[in-house]
């Protein structure tokens, strides 16, 4: 009878599945040698500090299809948390929950296409789990990366100091980033979404915070202590400009959040998945606030 090893030899795509290869697989970056790496994307320098690691991103049938190559993420150890680049909040890049109690960040444009030769003769470290709630929300990040929807400027010049910290430590921090809001529960927070209606002479606007009914229920959250700190932290500051107008205060019968039985804070299994694209998420990019981003690297 033929082993399962001598049959892997002979079939490359049992090898792989022999060896344990799947989508959220994950390698160590310093031990792949540049033979090979088919291509790769890296913005910025690759140190020992970082302790580099590849993900797996490929789905399944891809990584056991006849394609040579396998698409992986560039994970990084950064030095601290970075909530507003939690669950997705930032296209740019996303900060996973703490492994083996270090925080690592990925990058959109950091991308490396391994080839499978190196699979096939290799497994995944058995040491580094990502979890499949995490991976889930990397894939949704890496999907809604290309269907953001973008803010008028207009808009964003008047309310860009509520979401990220002044460059100047001088300077008030107003940002929702710092806020007392994201420092207790950041980790419930599913999204934060937005309507934006530019008119002539004023902006139309709404916020709704959904938050992650599941986790809040097992860890016992008062959602009303997250509701209470999302009106304060954010729409009490909306409400002080002059040309912004809250469509969260109107309660007119016909009004969007009326029709739709909509509030300020709401589990993210009751929003209606029709007004998704009405109120899409809103993403804390600072590239888009015409700023520099916020490098959470480590020093040296």
């Amino acid at each position: 009878m033929t082993s399962t090893s001598e049959l892997a030899a002979q079939e490359p795509r049992l090898a792989l599945i022999e060896n344990g290869w799947v989508q959220g697989a994950v390698i160590d970056y310093s031990v792949v040698e540049d033979s090979f790496i088919a291509a790769s994307i890296i913005n910025g320098s690759v140190r020992q500090k970082h302790q580099a690691k590849l993900l797996v991103i490929s789905q399944d049938c891809d990584l056991l299809s006849t394609e040579e190559y396998v698409e992986c993420l560039l994970l990084k150890k950064v030095n601290r948390e970075a909530v507003s680049q939690k669950n997705g909040q930032n296209p740019r890049k996303i900060q996973l929950d703490p492994i083996n109690s270090i925080f690592w960040e990925v990058r959109a444009d950091d991308v490396v296409y391994l080839k499978k030769d190196y699979l096939r003769g290799s497994s995944p470290l058995s040491d580094f789990l990502v979890t499949s709630e995490q991976l889930t929300i990397i894939k949704q990040w890496k999907a809604n990366r290309y269907t953001r929807t973008g803010l008028p400027e207009k808009f964003v010049e008047q309310t860009y100091r509520f979401f990220k910290p002044p460059r100047e430590e001088t300077q008030l921090d107003e940002s929702l980033e710092n806020s007392e809001l994201f420092r207790q529960f950041s980790k419930y927070i599913s999204s934060i979404r937005v309507y934006c209606l530019e008119e002539e002479g004023s902006t139309k606007c709404g916020f709704i915070l959904l938050y992650k009914s599941i986790l809040c229920a097992k860890d016992n959250i008062n959602v009303d202590d997250i509701e209470e700190l999302f009106d304060g932290c954010l729409l009490e500051k909306l409400r002080g400009i002059d040309v912004i107008e809250l469509i969260n205060d109107d309660s007119s019968v016909d009004s969007l959040f009326e029709v739709h039985s909509l509030s300020d804070l709401m589990s993210d299994m009751e929003f209606p998945v029709g007004l998704l694209s009405v109120f899409p998420r809103y993403y804390f990019d600072y590239v888009s606030f015409g700023d520099v981003e916020d490098d959470s690297e480590l020093e040296e």
